[in-house]
């Protein structure tokens, strides 16, 4: 997972990220915890990235400062003055982040096999690249920024299958079997490319991937900045002078040739500019100290021709208040797995629901909806959704009014539909409109009533005994590891119940 999008120009518009730490003022704002690691407590590698980025050419550096929220503990920052609205909160060299994009391009790490190099995905690079790094220590040129990093996330993915299980929800427990699959793979991976080189253990190698996934920018690359084609035009036009003056021929010739390199350079990088697919993803330091708030429109961005990464305010900010960015549209699912947060009544949020054919079928049959249709009736129905391959789908509820997919809709349709209403219509498609107000009204009033059976029979506890629960969590020491995964639990999972219960809102509102 990407933060977010980043846009690339002169003067750009914002890219917006989200992060560990960043993100969960809010949360914890709305009940959410943070791990132990951000409990509150002297941070004096916060000091030194400052001074380091401030020595580096990043700037203003004395408008703002890194510390701790006494009442949250997370790490955040903080105006020393107030700043007005589009003004420059911090500006970062390039040159200070790590970098890759979509591009093909040479291996840095010299040990590392190219082959295995061009396979990665961009945070496989950019871990790979994060952990070059660490590997030089003290010699590190980034080495304050190494220093200021998390020392752990607290994700799902360090918890053991007793612990996934209290998050009752089985699409992110399958996701988080994937990510481990995957990951540890990658790493057995990555010690054979590395050769004779002494790899990291699995653990190190982990967390630079979370670290990675968890704090990347991404946004267009435009080919090559300001200063790189500055010196290619440079080196050129030197070239052409020598090649006048050392008589190797005219100087028509000369410019005829200057004006070709020119073109190649600029076509390519108009070229690569208009590719959707180019894409750079970046950890910039400092810019990913910034916490995330919904409300706000500032976010990081890319100045072209100051070769700069830089983060403008939208909106005034007064003197020792957190300055913020929006991270993105994020789900729960995302968050959790990644950051190992949740955003209570989050509006990105979905539940996806397993086996929902047969979950329907099954209210159809019993219970207030039973519409007594026949058995042939049913069968007709069920066949219909066999033949369109709809035989138990998996479907995703959000939020909202129009909280299903336009294929949701069809099946529910064909769910609830009569004889007359079937006949004629062999196809899922010919399901895509409403077919009448009676069908629409009994579709809609289905689902409602499979996700309170959902609520109600499939899930093992209630929102109100999640929350119960929860109350008596909370007044613990939340550095207690096992309370602190239950309290991340149960805020997951009641923040899903609440979508199945936000949903049957909308519908009966």
């Amino acid at each position: 997972m990407v933060r977010s999008v980043m846009v690339m120009r002169a003067r750009p518009r914002g890219m917006r990220r989200g992060m560990v730490a960043e993100a969960r003022r809010e949360a914890r704002a709305q009940g959410a915890t943070t791990s132990g690691r951000y409990s509150s407590r002297v941070r004096q590698a916060d000091s030194d990235l400052l001074q380091w980025a401030k020595e580096k050419g990043a700037q203003p550096m004395d408008n703002f400062t890194l510390r701790e929220d006494e009442a949250t503990g997370v790490r955040g920052v903080y105006t020393k003055r107030a700043l007005e609205a589009e003004s420059i909160v911090c500006e970062v060299p390039r040159k200070l982040a790590l970098e890759v994009t979509t591009t093909k391009s040479k291996c840095p790490i010299d040990e590392m096999d190219q082959e295995f190099w061009n396979k990665l995905d961009w945070w496989g690079k950019l871990a790979c690249l994060l952990l070059d790094e660490v590997k030089m220590g003290n010699a590190s040129t980034r080495k304050f920024y190494l220093d200021a990093l998390p020392e752990a996330i607290p994700t799902p993915l360090h918890w053991s299958q007793e612990q996934l299980s209290m998050l009752q929800y089985e699409p992110i427990v399958e996701e988080i079997a994937k990510q481990r699959e995957l990951w540890h793979g990658l790493y057995d991976r990555y010690c054979s490319a590395c050769g004779s080189a002494s790899p990291p253990s699995r653990e190190v190698f982990v967390h630079a991937i979370e670290c990675v996934r968890s704090r990347t920018f991404s946004g267009p690359y435009e080919g090559s900045n300001w200063e790189t084609r500055i010196k290619q035009y440079g080196l050129v036009l030197v070239l052409a002078v020598l090649y006048v003056l050392g008589g190797f021929g005219e100087a028509y010739q000369a410019f005829n040739g200057v004006v070709a390199v020119f073109l190649t350079i600029l076509f390519r990088d108009l070229l690569v500019q208009r590719n959707p697919r180019s894409i750079r993803y970046v950890l910039c330091p400092v810019l990913d100290m910034f916490n995330h708030r919904s409300d706000v429109e500032s976010d990081p961005s890319y100045e072209y021709f100051r070769n700069t990464f830089t983060l403008t305010l939208s909106k005034r900010v007064e003197e020792n208040e957190e300055v913020c960015i929006n991270y993105g549209k994020r789900g729960n699912d995302e968050l959790m797995q990644y950051y190992g947060f949740v955003v209570p009544g989050n509006k990105y949020d979905s539940y996806t629901m397993s086996n929902f054919v047969d979950k329907a079928a099954g209210a159809l049959k019993s219970g207030d909806f039973a519409d007594g249709a026949s058995e042939a009736l049913m069968s007709k129905r069920r066949n219909m959704l066999g033949a369109n391959d709809v035989s138990g789908d998996k479907v995703v509820i959000r939020p909202k009014k129009r909280g299903l997919t336009d294929r949701t809709l069809q099946t529910l349709r064909v769910l609830v539909s009569t004889e007359e209403e079937l006949s004629g219509r062999a196809a899922l498609l010919d399901f895509n409109s409403k077919v009448s107000d009676a069908n629409e009204e009994r579709a809609l009033k289905l689902m409602c009533e499979v996700c309170e059976n959902e609520l109600a029979e499939c899930l093992p506890t209630t929102v109100g005994e999640d929350e119960k629960m929860l109350a008596n969590l909370s007044n613990m020491k939340k550095d207690l590891g096992d309370v602190e995964v239950k309290i991340q639990a149960l805020e997951f999972r009641i923040a899903k119940k609440r979508v199945l219960e936000k949903y049957i809102g909308f519908q009966q509102g």
